[in-house]
Protein backbone atom coordinates (compact mmCIF):
# COMPACT_ATOMS: atom_id res chain seq x y z
CA UNK A 1 0.00 0.00 0.00
CA UNK A 2 1.33 3.47 -0.98
CA UNK A 3 1.02 6.24 1.59
CA UNK A 4 0.44 9.76 0.32
CA UNK A 5 0.48 11.61 3.62
CA UNK A 6 4.21 12.36 3.43
CA UNK A 7 5.76 14.50 0.71
CA UNK A 8 8.36 12.53 -1.26
CA UNK A 9 11.68 14.23 -1.79
CA UNK A 10 11.80 15.76 -5.29
CA UNK A 11 8.07 15.31 -5.97
CA UNK A 12 6.22 18.53 -6.89
CA UNK A 13 4.07 20.14 -4.25
CA UNK A 14 0.50 21.25 -4.83
CA UNK A 15 1.76 24.84 -5.04
CA UNK A 16 4.25 23.81 -7.75
CA UNK A 17 1.52 22.10 -9.75
CA UNK A 18 -0.84 25.08 -9.39
CA UNK A 19 1.91 27.51 -10.48
CA UNK A 20 2.64 25.36 -13.54
CA UNK A 21 -1.08 25.20 -14.40
CA UNK A 22 -1.29 28.99 -14.18
CA UNK A 23 1.74 29.30 -16.47
CA UNK A 24 0.12 26.94 -18.99
CA UNK A 25 -3.16 28.87 -18.77
CA UNK A 26 -1.40 32.15 -19.50
CA UNK A 27 0.53 30.61 -22.40
CA UNK A 28 -2.68 29.30 -24.01
CA UNK A 29 -4.27 32.74 -23.71
CA UNK A 30 -1.29 34.36 -25.45
CA UNK A 31 -1.44 31.97 -28.41
CA UNK A 32 -4.25 33.56 -30.44
CA UNK A 33 -3.52 37.17 -29.40
CA UNK A 34 -1.72 39.62 -31.71
CA UNK A 35 -1.26 42.41 -29.14
CA UNK A 36 0.29 41.61 -25.77
CA UNK A 37 0.49 43.37 -22.41
CA UNK A 38 3.86 43.65 -20.72
CA UNK A 39 3.15 40.59 -18.54
CA UNK A 40 2.16 38.55 -21.61
CA UNK A 41 5.20 39.82 -23.53
CA UNK A 42 7.41 38.74 -20.64
CA UNK A 43 5.91 35.24 -20.73
CA UNK A 44 6.22 35.13 -24.54
CA UNK A 45 9.86 36.29 -24.69
CA UNK A 46 11.13 34.72 -21.48
CA UNK A 47 12.37 38.11 -20.23
CA UNK A 48 11.26 39.40 -16.85
CA UNK A 49 8.79 42.28 -16.69
CA UNK A 50 11.53 44.46 -15.18
CA UNK A 51 13.89 43.68 -18.09
CA UNK A 52 11.17 44.50 -20.61
CA UNK A 53 10.47 47.82 -18.87
CA UNK A 54 14.20 48.62 -19.07
CA UNK A 55 14.25 47.75 -22.78
CA UNK A 56 11.16 49.91 -23.35
CA UNK A 57 12.76 52.79 -21.46
CA UNK A 58 15.86 52.56 -23.69
CA UNK A 59 13.61 52.10 -26.77
CA UNK A 60 15.40 48.87 -27.65
CA UNK A 61 12.26 46.76 -28.11
CA UNK A 62 9.32 47.56 -30.44
CA UNK A 63 6.34 48.68 -28.34
CA UNK A 64 3.32 50.96 -28.27
CA UNK A 65 1.91 53.15 -25.50
CA UNK A 66 -1.79 53.82 -25.00
CA UNK A 67 -3.30 55.42 -21.89
CA UNK A 68 -0.11 54.92 -19.84
CA UNK A 69 -0.03 51.20 -20.70
CA UNK A 70 2.64 49.46 -22.76
CA UNK A 71 1.66 47.03 -25.50
CA UNK A 72 3.64 44.77 -27.81
CA UNK A 73 2.75 43.30 -31.18
CA UNK A 74 3.58 39.60 -31.10
CA UNK A 75 4.93 39.54 -34.67
CA UNK A 76 7.16 42.56 -33.97
CA UNK A 77 8.48 40.88 -30.82
CA UNK A 78 9.24 37.68 -32.72
CA UNK A 79 11.07 39.66 -35.41
CA UNK A 80 13.00 41.60 -32.74
CA UNK A 81 13.98 38.39 -30.93
CA UNK A 82 15.36 36.91 -34.16
CA UNK A 83 16.93 40.16 -35.40
CA UNK A 84 20.60 39.55 -34.61
CA UNK A 85 21.20 36.10 -36.03
CA UNK A 86 24.71 34.72 -35.59
CA UNK A 87 26.30 33.22 -38.70
CA UNK A 88 27.67 29.71 -38.61
CA UNK A 89 31.38 29.16 -39.37
CA UNK A 90 30.40 27.68 -42.74
CA UNK A 91 28.34 30.76 -43.65
CA UNK A 92 31.20 33.05 -42.62
CA UNK A 93 33.64 31.07 -44.80
CA UNK A 94 31.22 31.25 -47.74
CA UNK A 95 30.87 35.02 -47.37
CA UNK A 96 34.65 35.43 -47.06
CA UNK A 97 35.31 33.33 -50.17
CA UNK A 98 32.67 35.27 -52.11
CA UNK A 99 34.18 38.58 -51.00
CA UNK A 100 37.71 37.48 -51.91
CA UNK A 101 36.51 36.31 -55.33
CA UNK A 102 34.90 39.69 -56.01
CA UNK A 103 37.78 41.75 -54.54
CA UNK A 104 41.13 40.34 -55.66
CA UNK A 105 44.29 41.69 -54.03
CA UNK A 106 46.20 44.37 -55.88
CA UNK A 107 49.33 43.08 -57.57
CA UNK A 108 52.25 42.70 -55.20
CA UNK A 109 50.09 42.56 -52.04
CA UNK A 110 50.47 39.55 -49.78
CA UNK A 111 48.12 38.52 -46.97
CA UNK A 112 49.67 36.90 -43.92
CA UNK A 113 48.06 34.39 -41.59
CA UNK A 114 49.31 34.24 -38.04
CA UNK A 115 50.15 30.76 -36.83
CA UNK A 116 51.62 31.03 -33.37
CA UNK A 117 54.44 33.61 -33.47
CA UNK A 118 55.45 33.14 -37.09
CA UNK A 119 53.53 34.52 -40.04
CA UNK A 120 53.54 33.00 -43.49
CA UNK A 121 52.09 34.29 -46.74
CA UNK A 122 48.65 32.82 -47.32
CA UNK A 123 48.60 33.41 -51.05
CA UNK A 124 52.05 32.15 -52.04
CA UNK A 125 52.01 30.89 -55.57
CA UNK A 126 48.74 32.62 -56.40
CA UNK A 127 48.70 34.66 -59.54
CA UNK A 128 46.96 38.03 -59.76
CA UNK A 129 47.09 38.05 -63.56
CA UNK A 130 43.41 38.06 -64.48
Amino acid sequence: MVRHDKHEKGAPTLADVMAKLEEIRRATLIGPKDVLTIEEAAAYTGYSVATLYALVHRREVPHWKRCARTYFEKAALASWLLDERRLSPGEISELAEDYCARHPLPEGRVVYEKKGRKAKPRNEGLSHDQ
